[in-house]
């Protein structure tokens, strides 16, 4: 076994760095060879499994190369041609969507498609709290009464009863989703998803709105060869790079293009939703993907979670900036108020975790009574995060119903496993992605029922060896991290799930002039052997046996590794260094 990278075997947080392997390191100067690039990007494209025919179109990622034909994906025809018959006949169209930014953005989507036609969709989103996720038999039946088509977005895929209730009282119903399928579909007039079991389009990395995009793009095709103006569809992408980061869906492929595109589209400030979003939050330089997934999702998300997710909805199709302004507010303070619950949630949990007899190795899952169902999912993955392992927060009611949230590390498919369980009458329900999932159960099962799923989980996690692994992507010294090379990386971007930001190591670097921020980060300088200074950040680093060591050791000096990110705060352009780890040398 070869030794880590910068031989640390085991850095202060426990893990080992592992930094490109010379299979990687030839391949990447094989790709200098033939395309002229650095061995900067030929190194990170390679370590993300780029190969020469690929990478042209990987540092520049282009919808048009990579739109696939949108009837590869199975109803496609069906489904668009209903949706047509709709518009001609000017039927009453009901869009019944999820809760959360990928719902509400498929939903918004559709919603202002449908009015350049002068139809306004009735909008129904299920309360977080009373009805839970997706379609119910109860509001499927009342839609079904006063519109003849209901199209379910980032839903669906799972609700026999309900679809077949809408369907009998004459409506007829199409799913526009991306979450797990069963073999046997609901009796919907079409299920448009990607993780159908017949489908074989490869594009189940898509979330809702990128599905929502390439319907709309197939009934786009199908208007134009009748000679029937329709939307500029390219105009959404702001919209769909905005669920597609929220919903962390992997930025590959067809994901990498709608993101680049519509972080482009984002810096027009044309939708006055996004644009009072965006100065709500303070956010002066261009728009990114940590933007998106930081600071506009969570304002976003707030709706659903503690009030109405309707107001979602209302400001991504606000053309009013006054409007838009009031709302963007609203939803600020709404977020503030999540924030409350969330951490009263978080630490309740964590005290309960740190106090359980029994410790988890590969699964880590709480259970309160009357925990707002609105932050479980938040406390989910701070869980996750803090322990390193696949994490489940329940909330039970006073009839004993536990409904639980799951958040889930790389490797290992929460949603299929919860699905299993479902099917084998352990869940009352549940599902969703590989890396997220809702679930239900009886309080008096619950025990049980999570020991068989940790069970499960640890036949299929990787070893704890490889689990604490680092990926280091580079060696850099502290001259060397310039803005230039900053945005040379960034050519392998967008970055988020499914395709990180590179991680460069430097080495030998001595800490100094130490300062905490918000009694939980710390900021400090490092300087390189060359005595070359690079400001760095450790964000939540006091909580850390890192943070704490160079707290009492200024002036040592260590290896350390993270993410170059650019700072133009206050007017001055610099490189900063955000620490993912530390290790002694």
């Amino acid at each position: 076994m070869r030794s880590g990278f910068l031989e640390v075997d085991k850095s202060l947080s426990n893990r080992k760095w592992i930094g490109p392997s010379s299979q990687q390191e030839r391949l990447a100067t094989s790709l200098v060879q033939q395309h002229g690039v650095s061995q900067l990007t030929a190194l990170l494209s390679v370590k993300r499994g780029v190969v020469s025919d690929d990478l042209a179109s990987y540092l520049v990622p282009k919808l048009k190369s990579l739109m696939p034909d949108p009837y590869v994906l199975q109803d496609m025809q069906k489904g668009a041609e209903r949706l047509i018959t709709a518009l001609t006949q000017k039927e009453n169209i009901c869009i019944f969507a999820d809760y959360d930014v990928d719902g509400t953005v498929s939903a918004s989507i559709l919603l202002l498609w449908l009015k350049f036609f002068d139809i306004t969709p009735n909008i129904y989103i299920p309360d977080r709290i009373k009805e839970g996720y997706g379609p119910n038999v109860s509001a499927m039946e009342a839609i079904a009464k006063k519109n003849s088509l209901i199209i379910c977005v980032d839903c669906g895929t799972a609700s026999h009863q309900a679809i077949k209730k809408a369907m009998e009282h004459g409506a007829e119903v199409l799913v526009l989703d991306h979450h797990i399928a069963d073999e046997h579909l609901p009796e919907a007039l079409a299920i448009i998803n990607p993780k159908r079991k017949d489908d074989s389009s490869e594009l189940d990395y898509l979330c809702a709105a990128g599905v929502v995009f390439i319907f709309l793009v197939a009934v786009s095709r199908i208007l134009r060869e009748r000679q029937i103006r329709s939307p500029e569809i390219i105009s959404f992408l702001d919209l769909v790079a905005l669920a597609t980061v929220a919903d962390v869906v992997p930025l590959i492929k067809l994901n990498r293009a709608f993101v680049t595109q519509g972080l482009k589209i984002l810096t027009h400030r044309n939708r006055p939703g996004l644009v009072a979003l965006i100065d709500e939050a303070g956010i002066k330089s261009q728009p990114t993907t940590y933007h998106l997934g930081y600071l506009i999702a969570p304002r976003i998300n707030a709706a659903g979670r503690i009030a109405d997710a309707k107001f979602a909805i209302q400001l991504l199709t606000e053309t009013s900036e006054q409007n838009a302004k009031q709302i963007s507010a609203e939803l600020n303070e709404l977020n503030i108020k999540r924030r409350s619950l969330e951490n009263e949630v978080l630490n309740a949990a964590i005290a309960i975790v740190e106090t359980k007899d029994e410790k988890n190795i590969h699964l880590t899952w709480v259970a309160g009574h009357n925990w707002h169902p609105g932050v479980i999912g938040i406390v989910a993955a701070r869980l996750k995060e803090k322990f390193s392992v696949p994490a489940i927060v329940f909330s039970i009611n006073k009839d004993g119903l536990a409904v639980g949230s799951a958040r889930s590390i790389s490797g290992i498919d929460i949603g299929s496993e919860i699905k299993k369980l479902v099917i084998s009458g352990l869940f009352l329900s549940g599902g969703g992605h590989s890396m997220a999932a809702g679930l239900k159960a009886n309080q008096n099962q619950l025990a049980d029922s999570m020991r068989v799923l940790e069970l499960n989980l640890g036949k299929i996690s990787k070893k704890p060896e490889i689990a604490n692994e680092l990926e280091i992507d580079c060696l850099i010294s502290g001259a060397g991290a310039t803005t230039e090379i900053v945005e040379e990386m960034s050519a392998t971007g967008p970055f988020g799930s499914g395709n990180p930001a590179p991680i460069v190591a430097i080495a030998n670097c001595q800490i100094k002039y130490l300062k905490v921020l918000v009694d939980k980060h710390i900021k400090f300088n490092c300087l390189d052997p060359t005595g070359k200074k690079l400001e760095a950040i450790f964000f939540n680093g006091l909580e850390t046996v890192a943070g704490q060591r160079i707290m009492k050791n200024m002036g040592e000096s260590f290896h350390i590794c993270g993410r170059l990110e650019i700072n133009d705060w206050g007017g001055y352009r610099r490189v900063v260094l955000q620490v993912e780890d530390i290790a002694t040398i």
